[in-house]
């Protein structure tokens, strides 16, 4: 069975695969929670590995589209957002 929706120029299918991929990361993102809130000493383990996560997703996704931008531009506007985050990390307070 496969899932059709009309977009403003095109029209996208899709099957059950995707559907049930995001059920599986909504459900193992609650069984995450859970674990973590039954054994607290996890978050040592559980915080790297989630900024892991945020990073990976910011490299793949974010530095593709600024690589995408003709010029420099992009490119600078997004090392600035960098810095200025870890400016205010420094300054902020612990």
């Amino acid at each position: 069975m496969s899932f059709c929706r009309q977009g403003p120029v095109t029209r996208y299918c899709w099957g059950w695969r995707p559907i049930l991929s995001s059920m599986g990361l909504g459900a193992m993102t609650v069984f995450g929670v859970l674990m973590i809130n039954l054994q607290p000493a996890w978050v040592r383990a559980g915080l790297p590995l989630s900024a892991g996560v945020t990073i990976y997703v910011a490299a793949t996704d974010l530095v593709p589209e600024v690589n995408r931008e003709p010029g420099i531009r992009m490119a600078l506007v997004f090392f600035a957002g960098v810095a200025v985050f870890f400016l205010l990390r420094l300054l902020g307070p612990l």
